[in-house]
């Protein structure tokens, strides 16, 4: 999770300036925003279950991990072993006890992660992972993930939504 927190975690950028035809952001600006420390909101539940249209979209053996009985899943309920190497801070929230007139749930950016699907030894996961940075401003997408040297690596990920 950690990884996937800095690997995401970044403001969105400015829009170009209305004199330039430079649809290009400058590196400069690029590297700015990989410095900035972000309050990052994780809800550890998406509600529902993978439908079976996004089911579909998955290898094969992806497909039988979702539809074994020897599966074992997890959700997120606390934050041990989560932290941002890049300085992030990391909290868990209840979106549905926060107070949309305060600010995007008090974070910066919003990761919501669905319950975690591994394979009975825990070396494929799969896992549906959404990224809000606004109120119109965020998407979802299904992740196959395969442990190699004792990393998580994302093998297959398929786009679900768009808001």
């Amino acid at each position: 999770m950690s990884k996937l927190i800095d690997a995401l975690a970044y403001p969105t950028p400015p829009p170009p300036s209305l004199d330039s035809n430079d649809t290009i952001i400058p590196q400069r600006i690029v590297d700015s925003l990989l410095n900035v420390k972000m309050d990052v909101g994780i809800h550890p539940n998406m509600y529902g279950d993978f439908d079976s249209s996004a089911i579909n979209l998955l290898p094969d053996t992806y497909k039988e991990l979702m539809n074994s009985s020897k599966t074992n899943t997890k959700i997120i309920t606390d934050l041990s072993g989560i932290e941002s190497p890049r300085g992030h801070h990391i909290k868990l929230v209840d979106t549905t006890q926060t107070d949309e007139l305060t600010g995007f749930y008090n974070a910066d950016i919003l990761f919501h992660f669905s319950a975690i699907t591994y394979n009975s030894d825990k070396t494929k996961a799969v896992l549906e992972l959404g990224i809000s940075k606004g109120m119109l401003n965020g998407s979802s997408g299904i992740l196959c993930m395969e442990k190699r040297n004792d990393e998580w690596t994302i093998v297959e990920s398929f786009g679900t939504s768009i808001w």
